[in-house]
């Protein structure tokens, strides 16, 4: 959550994309989406609670993919790496169904 700042600053910098708006003659910018969880009910099974992280971790993963800049490109990577080490632990955790998430 940390890098949140970081790359809010970013996205107010870039153009934003289809459709591209303009007010006042200037491009609209883009800005961080605020969308709700995906989820109306988290599973009750513990295997089941950290499949739903993993399938939130690959999905951050496969974004961050697919953005190329290179100023938030430290930024990215550092998410990339996060990202990376939390999968681990999902992954070994799922490995044991009786554990539960803490």
């Amino acid at each position: 959550m940390y890098r949140l700042p970081q790359l809010a600053l970013r996205l107010t910098q870039l153009p934003r994309q289809a459709p591209n708006l303009h007010v006042n003659n200037e491009s609209a910018r883009a800005g961080a989406p605020f969308e709700l969880p995906t989820l109306s009910t988290y599973p009750i099974k513990p295997r089941d609670r950290w499949r739903v992280h993993r399938d939130l971790i690959d999905a951050s993963m496969a974004l961050v993919r697919t953005i190329e800049d290179p100023v938030t490109s430290g930024v990215l990577r550092e998410m990339q790496q996060h990202d990376e080490t939390a999968r681990a632990f999902v992954e070994r955790a799922m490995t044991q169904p009786d554990r539960d998430c803490v």
